[in-house]
């Protein structure tokens, strides 16, 4: 039970840090969604689904998608959407790619990363 109440916490805190439109509630609220996102042993970010572009990756995300410059690529959202798996882009775009799914629960999906090395690997979204 107290586990559960820990999560629950967890996720009020994370939707209190930015605002609907994507944008830092403060300045606070950014620094600490990225000192939390490094301290993950997770992929973490935030896609920004109505412009169509990545607001925040940690290291572990630039890891996984092979990119070693701390200066994100211009083109990141290609880069990323060509190592998703040809057979699950559709329904990544479909799950999680549309803005309407704002929501924490909505828009999850499990598909196949391509990852620099040619290894298949799975992932939650």
């Amino acid at each position: 039970m107290a586990d559960t109440a820990r999560n629950s916490e967890i996720l009020m805190t994370s939707e209190q840090l930015f605002d609907d439109t994507g944008t830092p509630a403060n300045e606070n609220s950014l620094e600490l969604f990225q000192r939390l996102a490094e301290r993950s042993l997770d992929a973490v970010y935030r896609f920004d689904g109505r412009k169509k572009r990545y607001l925040f990756v940690s290291s572990n995300f630039k890891e996984l998608f092979g990119i070693e410059s701390d200066r994100l690529p211009s083109d990141l959202e290609k880069t990323v959407f060509r190592q998703i798996h040809p057979e699950d882009r559709d329904l990544l775009h479909d799950k999680v790619g549309r803005p309407s799914n704002t929501r924490v629960g909505e828009g999850e999906a499990n598909y196949r990363l391509i990852d620099p090395d040619g290894n298949i690997r799975w992932l939650h979204d």
